[in-house]
């Protein structure tokens, strides 16, 4: 198992996350050739969470939203968006966040994610839970879905699924890592 300084990296999500939201005044949002948007604040969140994490775990892989892979294929992964809902912050809407996860031979092994408009700050390590803003997240032990229960969804997946069949209540909110937080 891979030793990890969750501190450290709930620093650098809550730190990206700061500074992303001063940047907010100064945001030019361009399209990608996916149509969807990508902004100066992207780009320059993704540049500062790199350099930070690989100031720690240098010998660390890194594979980001806007830059892509650096790395060690044998490494473990940092695996950033440095903002997970740009369209929900170029239209102000206030679910979006940075989202930091390591992986390590397939397996997720921790991660941070921040909210700095709600002033949520996720995080979670294998073996050792979940947590939001200091406080343990707990889940229903279920074998089967309630109609009530929420699923969260990427826009693309509701658009391509047959939803109907699903039992719970879809959600699509504009951040897939605000949405595994919230669900």
């Amino acid at each position: 198992m891979i030793e990890i300084d969750i501190e450290f990296v709930k620093s650098v999500a809550l730190e990206a996350g700061k500074r992303a939201l001063q940047l907010q005044a100064s945001m030019t949002p361009e399209l990608k050739a996916d149509n969807s948007y990508v902004t100066n604040i992207d780009r320059e969140t993704e540049k500062f969470v790199r350099q930070r994490l690989e100031e720690r775990y240098p010998d660390f892989a890194f594979l980001g939203e806007e830059f892509g892979r650096h790395g060690s294929d044998d490494a473990p992964l940092w695996a950033v968006d440095p903002i997970d809902g740009t369209t929900n912050m170029v239209f102000q809407i206030p679910l979006w966040c940075v989202s930091i996860g390591l992986i390590y031979q397939g397996e997720p092994i921790a991660g941070a994610i921040f909210l700095p408009v709600t002033n949520e700050l996720f995080w979670g390590v294998k073996g050792q839970g979940a947590f939001c803003n200091g406080v343990r997240l707990q889940a229903q032990d279920r074998n089967e879905l309630h109609p009530e229960d929420t699923l969260g969804f990427t826009s693309g997946a509701i658009k391509r699924m047959e939803t109907s069949l699903l039992v719970g209540r879809l959600r699509c909110l504009g951040s897939i890592a605000a949405d595994i937080a919230y669900t």
